[in-house]
C-alpha cells in the first residue's frame, strides 16, 4: 500500500537516464550534445480511476540505435507522473519547476558531430493500478524516428500524446572533434567579383598560382572572407604542393557574415589570432568557436545550415603550422609576400578588414614592398594603401610579378575580402556549334542532367533566393577552332565584337543578350589565351529546379564556328549577410535530471502539486558504458525493440 501512496503524489517520479558519451564521429561541426527531452503529455481519454480520482503512468522508455545510421550507443529506463484529467485544458499537461517556470525533463543525452545520427525512441506506456490488487492495464506501445533537432509527437494508440523536444547544443571545447572540410562537386564552381563586372573563378586562381609561383614557396597561407569563399580551397590544394593552408569563412555553397561598418567576425578573430602567433590551424579553430555567427554561436545549433556561416579549414604538407611571417618549423622565412583583394568594395566592411589584414601584416614586419593591396578602382579610391584596382588582371599581374620573387625560402600570405558567386558548372561540355540555328546546350554530367535539361543543386537555389541584392548571369566560355583567324595579333580580341554581340541564349524559351565578354587566360595552367567568357544576365525568377538552354547566332554574315567549352549558371555577386539580419537565436529550454526539481501543473493553472518529498526508483535498465552494448544490440520489431538476432 505504501508504494501506491508514493506513485498518487502528483509528481513526476522516475529515474534518471544518465548521460551518455558517444565517440565523435564527423562528417561535420558542430560538436554537438543532443539532448533529448519530455516536455508535456495530451491525456485524449480520460483514464482517473474510481479510488484518488487521479491516472498514474509509468513509461518505459528505450533509445534505440538503428544499425548503420546511428552514431548514439542507446539507453533505457523508465519514470512515473500522476495527473487529474479533470485539472487538464484540453487533457494537456506540461511540466514546471519550483518557481513556476516551463522546464523538460531530460530522458537521454549523448555527444556527437553534427548531424544527429538517426535513432528511434520506443515509449512503452502503462497505467498504475493497485498493487497486489489489480494488475497494471496497458495505455500501448509506439515509437517515433529522430533524425534531427526539433520537436516530436509519440502518439500512443488513441489514449495519450506525449511531447518531445530535441536539441543540439554545440560543444565549443570539442570543436576540434568535428573539423571537416566540404569539397566542392565537380559540378559547382565559387568565384570572386571584381570592379570591372569580370570574376574570378576557383579553378582560374588555381591556375593562376601554378602557372606563375607553382611549387617555389616555404608556404603559403590564403584567407578567404566572401560567401561562397570555401570552394575556391579544393582547387587550390589539388593543384599546388608544398606547405599550404586555406582558412574559409564559409563553406562553398554558404553564406559568410559581415557588419555594415567594421571587421567580419571571422576575419576578425582570425587576425586576432595570427597577431598572437597562432599557426593557420589554431587560428581556424579559435575562429570557428568564437566567430558569433558561426556554428559555436548560438546556445542551440540551428538546423538550417546555409543561414549560419560555416568556416572551412583545409592544408597540405604542413602548411596549418604555419604563423604570418614565418616558415612552417617557426624560423624565419627569407622574405615574405602579400597579395589583399578586395575587388568591388561597395561597403565600408570591405575596407575595415582590408585596413585590419594590412595591419595585421604591418605589425608583422612586413613593409609597403612585400604587400600589394587590389581593390576597387585602385588609387582613384582615396586610399593611400591601395596598389592597383581589384580587377582579373590586375591580380594576374601581380602574381606573374611574384614568380620572379618567390623561391623556396619565401612564404605568401593571400586574403579576399569581397562579395561571392556561386555557380551550377557544366566543364565537360566541349559542345560544338557549327551552324547558327537554334540548338540545345546539354550538361554532360550525369548528376545535373535530366534528358535535355539542367537540374540545379537545391543549395545553389537556396542561395539565389535569399537575397534580392545579387544580379544572376549565365556564362558561356567560347572558343575558336584554330583554323579560323579571328584575332586581332595586337588585342587578342575577336577582329570583329559584332560576332559575340549577335549571340542570343534561350533559358526556360526567354531570349538573353551579352552584356559583355571577358578573355579567359586560365582555364589550363599554360599562360596563354584561353578563350571568352561571355556574360548574359538572366532574371532571378526565370531559373528553376529544371531549365532549358539553347543557343543561337543572329547574323550568319558574322558567324565563326565555335566551341562551347564551359557554361556556368551562376548567383551573381552576393555580399556578406550582416548583422540586420541576424538568425533568430534559439534556446535551451530549461530543464532537470533530478526528480526533486520538479512540480507538474496542467495548462489551466488550477492545480500545483507539492514538491516531491520521496522517491521511488523503478525498475532500471542500466544505460551506463558497461551495457551498452547490449543496447546497441537492440532493433525494432513490430514497432517493440528486440534483441537483434
Amino acid at each position: 500500500m505504501a508504494m501506491k501512496t508514493l506513485i498518487l503524489i502528483p509528481v513526476l517520479i522516475l529515474s534518471l537516464a544518465q548521460a551518455v558519451s558517444a565517440e565523435f564521429d564527423p562528417p561535420a561541426p558542430p560538436a554537438i550534445e543532443i539532448r533529448v527531452l519530455f516536455t508535456g503529455y495530451t491525456s485524449i481519454e480520460d483514464m482517473d480511476d474510481g479510488l484518488d480520482g487521479e491516472t498514474e503512468i509509468k513509461i518505459d522508455f528505450t533509445v534505440v540505435p538503428i544499425p548503420g545510421l546511428s552514431r548514439q550507443n542507446g539507453a533505457s529506463n523508465t519514470f512515473y507522473f500522476t495527473f487529474d484529467y479533470d485539472d487538464l485544458s484540453g487533457g494537456e499537461g506540461l511540466f514546471y519547476d519550483s518557481d513556476g517556470n516551463q522546464i523538460g525533463y531530460i530522458l537521454y543525452k549523448t555527444t556527437e558531430c553534427w548531424p544527429v545520427s538517426e535513432f528511434n525512441l520506443y515509449f512503452n506506456v502503462e497505467e498504475v493500478d493497485t498493487p497486489g490488487i489489480n494488475e497494471n492495464d496497458p495505455v500501448g506501445a509506439n515509437s517515433i524516428r529522430i533524425n534531427s533537432s526539433g520537436n516530436y509527437t509519440l502518439r500512443i494508440s488513441d489514449k495519450m500524446e506525449f511531447n518531445i523536444r530535441v536539441e543540439a547544443n554545440p560543444l565549443r571545447d570539442e570543436s576540434e572533434e568535428c573539423m571537416y572540410f566540404y569539397d566542392q562537386p565537380e559540378t559547382m564552381s565559387s568565384s570572386i567579383v571584381t570592379k570591372n563586372g569580370t570574376y574570378i573563378y576557383d579553378f582560374e586562381l588555381a591556375n593562376m598560382l601554378k602557372m606563375w609561383i607553382g611549387d617555389n614557396h616555404s608556404n603559403m597561407m590564403f584567407i578567404f572572407q566572401q560567401c561562397f569563399a570555401g570552394g575556391m580551397a579544393d582547387d587550390i590544394v589539388e593543384m599546388l604542393n608544398g606547405s599550404i593552408s586555406v582558412l574559409s569563412a564559409s563553406r562553398h555553397d554558404g553564406f559568410s557574415w559581415g557588419y555594415p561598418d567594421r571587421v567580419s567576425p571571422f576575419t576578425k578573430e582570425v587576425i586576432e589570432r595570427l597577431r598572437n602567433n597562432s599557426s593557420a590551424v589554431d587560428a581556424f579553430l579559435g575562429a570557428e568557436r568564437d566567430d558569433e555567427f558561426g556554428p559555436y554561436g548560438k546556445p542551440l545549433y540551428n538546423p538550417d545550415e546555409n543561414v549560419l556561416e560555416h568556416p572551412q579549414f583545409v592544408s597540405e604538407g604542413d602548411g596549418g603550422n604555419a604563423t604570418v611571417g614565418r616558415a612552417t618549423d617557426g624560423s624565419e622565412v627569407k622574405s615574405r609576400h602579400t597579395i589583399i583583394f578586395g575587388g568591388d568594395n561597395d561597403a565600408e566592411e570591405y575596407w575595415a578588414n582590408i585596413e585590419a589584414f594590412y595591419d595585421l601584416l604591418k605589425s608583422k614586419g612586413f613593409t609597403d614592398e612585400d604587400i600589394v593591396v587590389l581593390a576597387d578602382s585602385g588609387r582613384s579610391a582615396g586610399r593611400d594603401y591601395v596598389d592597383g584596382p581589384g580587377t582579373k588582371q590586375a591580380l594576374w599581374n601581380a602574381i606573374r610579378d611574384l614568380s620572379s620573387k618567390m623561391n623556396e625560402s619565401e612564404q605568401l600570405v593571400f586574403y579576399v575580402t569581397d562579395h561571392g558567386n556561386l555557380e551550377q558548372k557544366s566543364r565537360a561540355l566541349n559542345r560544338v556549334i557549327n551552324d547558327p540555328v537554334r540548338q540545345p546546350v546539354v550538361p554532360e554530367e550525369d548528376e545535373i542532367r535530366f534528358g535535355d535539361e539542367w537540374v540545379l543543386d537545391d543549395n545553389f537555389l537556396d542561395a539565389l533566393n535569399l537575397t534580392d541584392e545579387n544580379e544572376p548571369y549565365i556564362g558561356i566560355v567560347i572558343r575558336f577552332p584554330p583554323e579560323y583567324d579571328v584575332f586581332n595579333k595586337s588585342t587578342g580580341k575577336p577582329v570583329n565584337d559584332r560576332f559575340i554581340d549577335e549571340i542570343t541564349l534561350y533559358f526556360n524559351g526567354e531570349p538573353l543578350f551579352p552584356e559583355h565578354y571577358q578573355e579567359m587566360y586560365a582555364l589550363d595552367t599554360d599562360p596563354d589565351l584561353d578563350g571568352y567568357e561571355v556574360i548574359f544576365p538572366v532574371k532571378e525568377d526565370l531559373i528553376m529546379k529544371r531549365n532549358k538552354m539553347e543557343i543561337s547566332h543572329r547574323n550568319l554574315e558574322y558567324f565563326i564556328p565555335f566551341n562551347i567549352e564551359l557554361v556556368l549558371i551562376s548567383t551573381g555577386a552576393v555580399p556578406d549577410l550582416t548583422s540586420d539580419r541576424k538568425p533568430e537565436t534559439m534556446t535551451l529550454m530549461p530543464s532537470v535530471e533530478n526528480p526533486e526539481e520538479m512540480r507538474i501543473r496542467p495548462l489551466t493553472k488550477s492545480h500545483l502539486s507539492q514538491p516531491l518529498q520521496h522517491l521511488l526508483l523503478p525498475e532500471t535498465h542500466s544505460n551506463n558504458h558497461a551495457n551498452q552494448k547490449d543496447i546497441q544490440s537492440y532493433e525494432l520489431i513490430d514497432g517493440s525493440p528486440r534483441i537483434a538476432v
